[in-house]
């Protein structure tokens, strides 16, 4: 990974399988923060 300015989430769903189903970018916050609801994540999973 490259250095970049703002911090990021990415959430890599998997399958039984443990086959990658779906990278996604969750959230961007500041330099050093960002704000992620697991909520949202097993909304967007199931």
């Amino acid at each position: 990974m490259r250095p970049i300015d703002i911090d990021r989430v990415r959430v890599l769903y998997r399958n039984s399988r443990n086959m990658l189903i779906r990278d996604e970018l969750a959230n961007e916050g500041s330099i050093d923060q960002s704000a992620i609801y697991v909520r949202e994540v097993i909304k967007r999973a199931l």
